[in-house]
């Protein structure tokens, strides 16, 4: 009220209302010229985070942010942090297993491993058998046995055999060790002397005959002793 009647002093009536509305209107105006100013200032801080979350995304997929940079824990399940050169695959490539000529001539005899995971065989026996001249012994020792093994072999190779048995200390052992050649399939033997230990127990009179590593026999003896020529020290 008071702005009125100090512009009436000065003017008339309708020239203080025209007044008033056009100062009423430009404060309108300039408010309206502000808010449309904020909300400009929201969309293109939205457009900017758009192109940068675009860009930062373009990037990666190109090699320019590294893998390492990331924390996988960040990233949502489905997404993954592994680089693809085009053109190229990331898959290891076949496994080659190995042969026995490859191997090697130590190789030649019982099974190895392929170097995939599998085992090769390659010796040639494929049947083994063996006997003893006694198979049951009561006399005078120490007993001396005769052994004979059979090898029986399915193609041209080497077969490489092991007596295994109970030694001069009383404990299981590779006796000797052996090969034979085969020109073709076919079979073949071998013999082995082996004198019965001093007072050998009963579950412990066996021979074992074993070939390539992957074939092996045993043979039951039974051996009394009434009387000794000759007592081992022990």
């Amino acid at each position: 009220m008071g702005k009125v009647t100090a512009c009436l002093r000065y003017r008339t009536l309708m020239e203080c209302f025209e007044g008033f509305q056009q100062i009423d209107t430009m404060g309108s105006y300039f408010s309206f010229r502000e808010k449309q100013s904020h909300m400009k200032g929201e969309k293109n801080m939205k457009k900017l985070m758009i192109f940068i979350a675009v860009l930062a995304m373009i990037s990666f997929a190109i090699g320019v942010i590294p893998a390492w940079s990331i924390d996988p824990q960040q990233l949502p399940p489905s997404a993954s942090i592994n680089k693809t050169i085009p053109g190229k695959s990331n898959a290891p490539p076949p496994c080659v297993p190995t042969t026995c000529e490859k191997a090697g001539a130590g190789a030649s005899c019982g099974n190895i491993a392929d170097g995939c995971g599998k085992t090769l065989q390659c010796g040639v026996a494929k049947y083994l058998s063996v006997t003893v001249d006694a198979p049951q012994y009561t006399g005078v020792c120490p007993k001396t046995l005769q052994f004979t093994g059979f090898i029986t072999a399915d193609k041209k190779g080497k077969s490489c055999y092991s007596w295994i048995g109970i030694d001069t200390k009383g404990y299981e052992n590779v006796l000797i060790n052996g090969d034979v050649m085969f020109d073709a399939a076919g079979s073949k033997k071998v013999s082995f002397e082996y004198t019965v230990p001093y007072n050998l127990p009963v579950n412990k009179q066996y021979m074992s005959f074993a070939a390539d590593g992957a074939q092996w026999v045993k043979i039951y003896f039974k051996v009394e002793c009434t009387k000794y020529l000759k007592v081992p020290n022990h």
